[in-house]
């Protein structure tokens, strides 16, 4: 399972880091305001009404079209194409979508934005990868031999790569703040590589020479809105050249790549601070998906019987509250327990929801 990493140094600066219940709204209720307009003598909502009759009218068409079959074989088709966009990342990348993932690292790259200097290392990961990631990256594990493409690579402990990457970053001639960059980070490789730092007990060297990260994704999401892909080998060929091409899933060639697309003039470095998150911010999103791992098993109930979302079963999860925490408060005061640990204040912001159709569907339950 393939985590890759790209360093950047880059000029000093900052790194930046309700549910609502919805219902229907009849047309008698839309042209109320007509009514009290007439009364205090101002315009009595002649276009206010017709433009509430239009919107009725194309309310109506849309939940029509909605219900046919058609539309429901349409929402089925995108369904499974996400379903099946997830089963080619859990290849590419590991099932990362979990709270606490457990892909290793197979190599790590790095390649500075000033001089070009570069790191790069094989990692013999702990576990053999499955046939369908080696067939993608070319790394397979024999015995204690790590293999690229049929042929034995040196390849190094977890430890001694990271050590490596951190003496790298400490090395370089530039002493401006370093920020890593690479595409989808967030998401992907932030966790893998935070959750290894943090099992060799190193993570505070790492934070001594890292003051965050940048995540291309949305850099190229920002400055290209029209692209129907984002991934960087179909970049590459767009921006760079139609015939370009290179070694993807090799971790060099991946950062060389991206840095020559970050570095495209029609790459706005306007958008980039709004793409960048600190390393606080990943150690607290790993800390938050391991009470959400914790306590989600126990919502799961509420999810198969429809009862909540596995979204809003997620935020009560990620809130340190399972399924005994909420039977205890429902035994003991009812309703009015449930709403008023759900829509407490914590730290300005409400802890779960306000909602009272989520209060009253877990009522409904107990």
């Amino acid at each position: 399972m393939l985590s890759e990493i790209m360093n950047a140094v880059v000029e000093p600066h900052g790194v930046s880091f309700k549910q609502t219940q919805r219902a229907d709204t009849s047309l008698c209720h839309l042209v109320n305001p007509c009514h009290v307009h007439k009364n205090i003598g101002l315009f009595p909502g002649k276009f206010t009404r017709q433009r509430a009759i239009l919107n009725d009218i194309r309310r109506a068409k849309k939940k029509a079209l909605a219900n046919t079959r058609e539309a429901r074989k349409r929402r089925l088709k995108r369904k499974l194409e996400r379903g099946n966009k997830l089963t080619s990342a859990e290849v590419r990348e590991g099932p990362t979508y979990e709270p606490e993932r457990d892909s290793h690292i197979t190599q790590i790259a790095a390649l500075d934005e000033d001089s070009d200097e570069y790191f790069c290392t094989y990692v013999i990961p702990q576990k053999p990868n499955s046939t369908q990631a080696s067939k993608v990256t070319g790394l397979a594990l024999n015995g204690t031999t790590l293999h690229h493409n049929g042929k034995a690579v040196k390849a190094v402990s977890i430890q001694e790569a990271l050590q490596d990457l951190i003496s790298f970053l400490g090395n370089l001639a530039s002493k401006k703040t370093k920020i890593l960059v690479r595409q989808n980070i967030k998401s992907y490789d932030c966790p893998i590589l935070m959750n290894a730092l943090m099992n060799c007990n190193i993570e505070d060297r790492f934070e001594e020479n890292v003051i965050g990260f940048l995540d291309t994704m949305k850099l190229f999401r920002l400055s290209f809105p029209s692209q129907k892909s984002y991934s960087q080998q179909h970049l590459s060929k767009v921006l760079l050249a139609e015939d370009f091409t290179y070694e993807a899933h090799n971790a060099l060639e991946d950062v060389k790549t991206l840095k020559k697309i970050v570095n495209l003039p029609s790459v706005s470095s306007i958008n980039k601070p709004s793409c960048e998150f600190s390393v606080d911010y990943v150690t607290k999103s790993i800390d938050y998906n391991s009470v959400v791992k914790r306590n989600m098993p126990s919502l799961q109930v509420f999810v198969n019987q429809k009862i909540i979302t596995a979204g809003m079963a997620r935020k009560i999860a990620g809130s340190d509250l399972s399924l005994r925490h909420l039977q205890l408060v429902h035994k003991r005061i009812g309703r009015d327990g449930l709403s008023a640990l759900l829509s407490e204040t914590v730290a300005g912001r409400v802890r779960v929801s306000k909602s009272q159709k989520v209060i009253s569907s877990l009522c409904d339950y107990f």
